[in-house]
């Protein structure tokens, strides 16, 4: 059997170079794109984190305010009755 030309040598050689390369390539996709997956899912976790966090002062707040606002009504309640029974 003869043997192959040297132009098929080379293109097979190339060929095989261009498909390592490839994986290569891929596989440094596939760990990039799993950094950037683990990183979003970070930074998912501190945004509900914050969220729930935002949630808790607002409902506080919002107790406080309604406790306030009672207690302000109590303390006109009580100069009333203290005007009252004064009469």
């Amino acid at each position: 059997m003869p043997s192959p030309p040297e132009a098929f040598l080379i293109f097979k050689t190339e060929l095989k170079r261009l498909e390592l390369e490839k994986e290569r390539l891929r596989i440094q996709y596939e760990q990039r794109i799993s950094l950037l997956n683990e990183e979003l899912d970070y930074l998912k976790e501190q945004i509900n984190s914050q969220e729930s966090m935002l949630k808790s002062a607002f409902d506080y707040a919002s107790k406080l305010e309604q406790n306030m606002k009672a207690f302000k009504e109590d303390i006109i309640q009580d100069k009333a009755r203290l005007k009252e029974s004064r009469h």
